[in-house]
């Protein structure tokens, strides 16, 4: 490239972007290449934006930047949205441990808005239970807990970006009936875990219902 500096100079150069996380050093010292995300490219086109610009056959910079940004917050949903599962997978278990490790309990101990606050004595916590609905879809409730009593706690657990609105609160109710019609000599106290909140029509809707509700696990 015939550059006016030596080979430590040069050295001492990639070094410093390489620090500066603009390209990345390889196993030897010789070894250096751009970053692969394209934000080397970026960078240098923003740094001769003005000499582009004067070129006729230049790229539009703006677009390639909305481009670019478009596509990282696409991925960035995306991930989101991996992330809330696998957090209300979590919670599902952390909440069956929870259950699991305290065995005697009223549900008011985790739930607000509990109707009946009589204690419990566990014998059975299962994760992921399917009940059947009449036209043969299949419902699913997160958490199932059985008490020598013979009443049964059963929980919904969400995890969103957005708050639980009504129509979700309904959905599980409906879980509810399904499973009635399929053990109608237990007596259901049914619950609503939200990691992620409750709109105010939800927590009524929750009442309504008599739905014990509660934004995390508490006396975990």
């Amino acid at each position: 490239m015939n550059l006016p500096l030596t080979l430590n100079e040069i050295q001492e150069k990639l070094l410093i972007l390489s620090e500066a996380d603009m390209i990345e050093q390889g196993v030897a010292d010789i070894d250096f290449r751009g970053l692969q995300d394209g934000t080397l490219n970026l960078i240098l086109r923003n740094r001769f934006e003005k000499e582009i610009k004067e070129s006729k056959s230049g790229p539009n910079l703006k677009k390639e930047f909305k481009k670019k940004i478009e596509a990282l917050s696409a991925k960035k949903q995306q991930l989101q949205g991996q992330l809330n599962r696998l957090s209300g997978k979590m919670a599902e278990y952390l909440l069956a441990t929870a259950f699991r490790s305290r065995k005697r309990f009223a549900l008011s101990d985790f739930f607000f808005d509990v109707i009946d606050t009589s204690r419990l004595n566990l014998v059975e916590v299962r994760e992921r239970v399917f009940v059947q609905r009449s036209d043969g879809k299949k419902m699913e409730i997160d958490v199932v807990a059985q008490s020598s009593c013979g009443r049964v706690v059963l929980v919904e657990v969400k995890k969103t970006q957005a708050k639980t609105g009504p129509t979700i609160v309904d959905d599980f109710q409906e879980k509810v009936e399904v499973y009635k019609t399929h053990f109608p000599d237990q007596k259901i106290l049914p619950a609503f875990l939200s990691l992620g909140g409750f709109t105010g029509d939800a927590r009524q809707r929750c009442q309504a219902h008599g739905i014990g509700w509660a934004e995390k696990i508490r006396h975990y």
